[in-house]
């Protein structure tokens, strides 16, 4: 993350910087877990996806669903705005 802040803060500033740096870091996150999960559900599995929340006082009200299952609450992958720090773990039920 500190990388990609350092690549484009020169065009876009340290604080844009940051939140593209952190928004971009959790969409990367988010879909390699999102291919993973479906590669198990290929395999047969099924699989439990749960969202997960930096508890902290900078969750938003979008973010606030920490250990809430897909399809009772959300169905859209982290990011869902800039600057969001969310995350999906998934287990095996």
């Amino acid at each position: 993350m500190g990388d990609l802040t350092k690549a484009v803060a020169d065009i876009f500033g340290p604080e844009k910087a940051q939140e593209i740096a952190v928004t971009e870091t959790t969409r990367a996150y988010s879909e390699a877990g999102r291919a993973a999960a479906d590669r198990l559900r290929d395999e047969g599995f099924e699989i439990l996806e749960i969202w997960n929340t930096t508890n902290d006082e900078l969750v938003c009200e979008l973010c606030d669903l920490n250990g809430v299952k897909r399809g009772e609450g959300w169905t859209d992958y982290p990011p869902v705005h800039p600057g969001c720090r969310c995350s999906v773990g998934t287990e095996i039920a």
